[in-house]
């Protein structure tokens, strides 16, 4: 706690980027593990899919899970 205190704001930022990216590192590799044949653009838009809803996948990216017949 004493370390959150004294590394400032950008510290605090800098770590919530960190643990940002573990999050998502983690959430990849569980899609990998549970869809070792996709590939890696699949397995991010996989996550995103996670978190963003269907109509804006398939708008922004043209990625489709539902027709790819993947649960997210």
């Amino acid at each position: 706690m004493q370390a959150l205190q004294r590394a400032g704001d950008h510290g605090r930022l800098a770590r919530v980027g960190v643990l940002g990216r573990m999050l998502r590192d983690v959430g990849i590799a569980e899609l990998r593990r549970e869809h070792p044949d996709r590939t890696d653009r699949e397995l991010q838009l996989l996550w995103v899919a996670r978190w963003l809803p269907r109509e804006t996948l398939v708008a922004v990216w043209g990625f489709d899970p539902v027709a790819m017949d993947v649960r997210c």
